[in-house]
């Protein structure tokens, strides 16, 4: 009996401990976890918190219980949070804007495209999609939602709905995913012009990074949008000349993925 009582009163402190709250350095804390440091007005060196340090993203997203989770990138030495609703891990930016630049490596590409003093602007993958000999665009139906000559994300998204194959240009980019981040989209006409704009600093930083794995756009290649022509057309962009061209959707043209940050 003393046991089973025993078991009783430890089961009973432990779910008390459990729900209580926690101090660390101090025996009344203030709130579920009060850490503090061992002096606040001349603290030493190691007087902080670490955030988990990890050298990439995790190969698999978090999920729905992640949601919030923070940690701390050495790549770039800034903390990121997981929010699940967008499926991206989020820099933790202060509100003077992040001052990013064309050039730099950031999100699982290279920007291409900046704004806002640097807070937003576009990523491209650091290679082409599909291999060297291109593919076909996507799906041979009318599809009118995927029109736009800005928003290319709109029409990738509605272009792979209506059938895309797994080949097809849009699906490609679409599906694909690098350092954690998995919203990448065919671009746009205009999306491609800005990206053709950024030729002399994407060639300098991809052919000088000494990776065979990162290769500048082909600029004398030519390259498939995400916005259609009609049933059977859609339009490819020539970076050589900038001359816009609509195409058969089944001929065969380069694919680079980009995204918005």
């Amino acid at each position: 009996m003393k046991i089973i009582l025993l078991l009783i009163f430890g089961l009973f402190l432990f779910t008390n401990i459990t729900y209580s709250q926690v101090g660390i350095g101090n025996t009344a804390p203030k709130s579920i976890l009060d850490i503090q440091a061992s002096s606040q007005s001349n603290p030493t060196n190691t007087d902080g918190l670490l955030i988990p340090r990890i050298d990439a993203f995790p190969a698999t997203n978090p999920g729905t219980d992640q949601d919030g989770m923070l940690v701390y990138l050495t790549t770039n030495t800034k903390f990121y949070y997981w929010d699940n609703a967008n499926t991206s891990w989020i820099p933790i930016t202060s509100n003077e804007g992040d001052n990013h630049y064309v050039g730099e490596f950031y999100q699982g590409g290279i920007i291409f495209y900046v704004y806002e003093n640097g807070s937003h602007g576009l990523i491209a993958s650091l290679d082409d999609l599909g291999g060297s000999g291109g593919v076909d665009w996507g799906p041979r139906v009318n599809v009118a939602t995927a029109e736009s000559w800005w928003d290319g994300a709109t029409n990738t998204t509605n272009a792979v709905a209506a059938g895309a194959a797994s080949t097809d240009a849009v699906k490609l980019c679409d599906s694909y995913s690098n350092d954690g981040y998995s919203d990448w989209h065919l671009p746009s006409i205009t999306e491609l012009k800005a990206l053709e704009d950024a030729g002399y600093v994407l060639a300098n930083k991809l052919d000088s990074d000494g990776d065979s794995n990162t290769n500048y756009p082909n600029y004398a290649g030519q390259y498939w949008s995400s916005t259609q022509d009609s049933k059977d057309y859609a339009y490819s962009f020539k970076f050589q000349n900038t001359h816009t061209e609509n195409k058969d959707k089944d001929t065969n043209y380069l694919v680079r993925a980009i995204r918005a940050f």
